[in-house]
């Protein structure tokens, strides 16, 4: 899956580093553990070590903790090339190359916009996590600034997410469209073991969850934290029960239905029926 996944990108980062980009979106779905952050490092770090002319890009993630993953995939890179040190300097969140004066700057959603960028690349990373707001809105910035220049390259890396989400939305929209390339893979990444991914799934919240991270598949935000098994057609009734004796009357509050995985509020009141 790499491979392909690079095969498809690969000429674009060429292209933009010996000074012909002609831009490009790319939809790069993988399931977790699948060297989402690592590959991006590689992809990023060609043209801004190679570029002969100064270029820009930026590395987007969708909250600082991420940004900081993502750093540390580049560092990793680096220092498993020591070479690159010659000529790239790696500061908190970016990096430079000191001899053409390429850089890359790694920002997050909660920490600024992208609006009046330049740039000739850019990476939406792990998409699928960013948040209803801030994420969208980000990526609006991120998606836009893109178009400015014809020959900017685009790239978003992402898990499986959530249905009824703006990210799904997008995901259907790019699937549809002509100018985007769409690879995905849904399957636990070769290096796994079976052993771990049982594991996993026997410690995981739920089954939706699992499928999500470890096979790739879209799921219903509703239910998310409970097996499906628990959710039959209807839970409801026909008859309201007339011979309650109430037991519990409770408001579960909510955080927003833009939380991750989303939330809702619920008015719940439990009791027993006399009659059952």
């Amino acid at each position: 899956f790499q491979q392909r996944d690079f095969q498809a990108m690969d000429p674009a980062f060429l292209d933009l580093a010996a000074g012909k980009g002609k831009g490009g979106r790319y939809w790069i779905e993988r399931t977790r553990g699948a060297s989402k952050s690592t590959d991006v490092a590689i992809q990023v770090l060609w043209p801004l070590a190679f570029s002969e002319r100064a270029i820009c890009g930026v590395a987007a993630a969708g909250d600082q903790d991420q940004a900081g993953v993502l750093r540390d995939r580049i560092v990793d890179v680096i220092r498993a090339n020591d070479w690159l040190r010659g000529f790239l300097d790696v500061k908190q969140y970016q990096i430079v190359n000191r001899v053409t004066g390429s850089k890359l700057d790694i920002i997050s959603s909660d920490a600024g916009t992208s609006y009046g960028l330049l740039l000739d690349f850019i990476v939406a990373d792990e998409i699928a996590n960013w948040s209803a707001r801030n994420g969208r809105d980000f990526w609006n910035s991120l998606s836009t600034t893109a178009v400015k220049k014809r020959s900017c390259l685009l790239i978003v890396t992402t898990n499986a997410g959530w249905h009824d989400t703006w990210q799904a939305r997008l995901r259907d929209k790019v699937k549809a469209s002509a100018h985007w390339h769409v690879s995905t893979y849904c399957q636990p990444a070769p290096w796994h073991s079976a052993k771990d991914i049982e594991d996993s799934k026997n410690t995981i919240s739920s089954d939706k969850e699992f499928r999500r991270l470890w096979y790739g598949q879209w799921v219903t935000i509703e239910g998310a934290e409970w097996p499906e098994s628990y959710f039959p057609d209807s839970i409801w009734f026909s008859d309201f029960p007339n011979n309650l004796i109430l037991k519990v009357v409770t408001l579960d509050p909510t955080v927003g239905k833009g939380a991750r995985p989303g939330d809702y509020a619920a008015f719940i009141k439990l009791g027993v029926d006399r009659d059952c």
